[in-house]
């Protein structure tokens, strides 16, 4: 069995995105002959052996690389919160690739000793951010030897706009300069979307023979769900899970108010980190708005499996970012409804065709109200050959097999080098 390391920001139990890919590969990977180990951050979330024995895996061990948060730390952040996201955000528009650079740069010896302790024979970085990489471009120079796949899930580039000052060029030049390094050091590439390998290709052509597309996916948790609504009832919850932090999840809940006016029995349900304009759907909805706060990722398909609607929202910005959510995915396996508002042009590509989708751009209430409409007279015969259709196309069981190959073909390329270079000398 090969050994693998796994280095992420967050895993499980960490209530974010984040969490789900490099947890799920945690999972899934063992039955297909690899040994895995997760460094990670800690960022105060925690869990006993037991749990993620039974949540993950049984033979799954996990190391923390920075120590939890103190309590002390958690109080102070909980106070200077707008204080210190404005000034992350300050430092964010110039140091390159991101602000992790400064922890992944110094987490370097810890990972090297730790490499030197389980002697893996493969390595994953997986991001966000894409200073996670760091890392690996820090154990590759420290074990030539050691397999390194860089896992990107996010493009370094969300796009271009002439009037950026001269804080982000520096940082473009230097994030470009970093994505070069990455590319050249690493054994192999993973990227999420057909775009930026094409992107990789005809900007980095020498490594374009060694990039993969792994896709997002649907979690195998969702194999057994269905909705817990009942068919054909014009009611329930109409719900957006994760992002909602844009102006447009306003204009949505002005579409749900004239739903609501016109008799249709249905809320608006915001599961996730609440966004700022709070208090303006409060406002137009009253009761009909719940929100639930942060929630962990089992919870967070509890809720997808029980909603009546699924929405997504992008901020029209956010849009232009050459991504596909992963909560989309998860949306689309599940027999109901889903809402789009604003997708990215990635999104529009890979689901454009499927039924039971509706996908807004620039929407305005009057357009979501009419999607809302259409969403609930949606044949629900449709909407569960959708669901099969993308649980089958895209499952996370698939992707880690496709990963495990990837890793098999590494290991074995390394190991013929080992045994030609060991034989070199007596020929």
């Amino acid at each position: 069995m090969g050994k693998l390391l796994i280095i992420t920001s967050n895993f499980f139990p960490d209530p974010v995105v984040g969490a789900v890919r490099a947890t799920q590969w945690a999972r899934l990977l063992p039955e297909h002959g690899w040994q895995v180990d997760v460094a990670r951050k800690h960022h105060g979330y925690s869990a006993t052996g037991a749990e993620v024995s039974e949540a993950v895996h049984p033979h799954i061990k996990v190391h923390f690389i920075s120590d939890a948060p103190s309590p002390f730390t958690a109080r102070r952040l909980g106070r200077l919160g707008p204080a210190k996201n404005a000034f992350a955000g300050f430092m964010g528009r110039f140091m390159a690739p991101d602000t992790g650079i400064l922890f992944w740069t110094t987490a370097g010896d810890r990972l090297a000793r730790l490499v030197g302790e389980i002697r893996p024979d493969a390595v994953i970085t997986t991001g966000p951010p894409h200073s996670v990489h760091t890392a690996g471009m820090r154990l590759k120079k420290s074990f030539p030897d050691l397999c390194w796949v860089a896992d990107f899930r996010d493009v370094y580039h969300a796009h271009m706009r002439r009037e950026a000052g001269w804080m982000e060029c520096c940082k473009t030049r230097g994030s470009l300069r970093h994505e070069a390094e990455v590319y050249r050091a690493a054994d192999h590439i993973t990227c999420t979307f057909p775009a930026h390998k094409r992107w990789i290709a005809r900007r980095f052509p020498a490594v374009a023979g060694k990039t993969t597309v792994v896709t997002n996916g649907v979690p195998s948790e969702i194999a057994p769900m269905e909705p817990s609504h009942e068919p054909g009832r014009q009611t329930g919850w109409i719900k957006v899970v994760g992002f909602s932090e844009a102006p447009e999840t306003v204009a949505l809940a002005s579409a749900v108010a004239a739903v609501r006016r016109s008799g249709e029995t249905i809320g608006l349900r915001i599961v996730g980190r609440p966004p700022s304009v709070r208090p303006e759907i409060t406002k137009i909805l009253g009761s009909g708005a719940e929100f639930t706060g942060m929630v962990a990722h089992a919870r967070a398909l509890e809720e997808i499996a029980s909603a009546r609607i699924l929405v997504t929202v992008l901020s029209e910005q956010r849009s232009r970012i050459p991504a596909i959510a992963s909560k989309l995915f998860e949306y689309l396996a599940i027999p109901a409804p889903v809402i789009v508002l604003n997708p990215s042009n990635a999104a529009r590509t890979m689901f454009s065709r499927l039924s039971g989708l509706w996908m807004l751009t620039k929407p305005a209430p009057a357009g979501i109200e009419a999607a809302i409409l259409a969403a609930l007279r949606a044949p629900e015969d449709e909407l569960r050959r959708r669901a099969l259709l993308v649980r089958e196309r895209w499952s996370r069981s698939a992707q880690a097999a496709q990963l495990a190959s990837i890793l098999d073909d590494l290991v074995k390329k390394r190991d013929v080098s080992l045994e030609t270079r060991q034989a070199a000398p007596g020929e």
